[in-house]
């Protein structure tokens, strides 16, 4: 598969409403991650496919993956961090978060999901300790969010 299809199917589930956490989907993204097997993007949409579809086992094995390519990007621990936490392994959100917060100091998406995951812990002295003093404290408006947490 050249370089520019699997690109072509990584955008085409993305933006096909009905194909995303199908299996229509995971057969692209598979696809998409087989012919550029290093590529972060194609292989965290994977992942997050494989949780979608109640396969969190598939989906730490494929961050897993991805965490060793892709090491410094605060997104990918974001992500990661929240299928931990679809799975109830908050220890593993909780440095997941952390990690991306060390990486980018200023990343409020990484300031609101370690808050998000010590609510979910029911850790209400460690929330209220990352919350205080935090002028910049504010709710990303973003569907992940939501998704994971209910």
């Amino acid at each position: 598969m050249l370089k520019h299809s699997a690109s072509l199917l990584n955008c085409l589930v993305i933006l096909d409403n009905e194909a995303v956490g199908s299996e229509k989907a995971l057969h692209h993204f598979e696809q998409a991650s087989k012919a550029e097997y290093r590529n972060s993007a194609f292989l965290s949409n994977l992942g997050v496919t494989q949780f979608a579809l109640g396969r969190p086992h598939d989906a730490n094995l494929i961050f897993e993956k991805v965490i060793k390519i892709d090491s410094n990007n605060p997104m990918i621990w974001n992500i990661w961090g929240f299928v931990a936490i679809g799975t109830g392994k908050y220890d593993a959100a909780n440095k997941a978060f952390e990690t991306a917060l060390k990486i980018d100091p200023k990343n409020n998406e990484s300031l609101y999901a370690l808050a998000a995951c010590f609510f979910k812990m029911g850790d209400s002295r460690r929330l209220e300790e990352l919350i205080s003093g935090q002028e910049r404290f504010n709710v990303p408006q973003n569907p992940i969010y939501s998704a994971c947490l209910d």
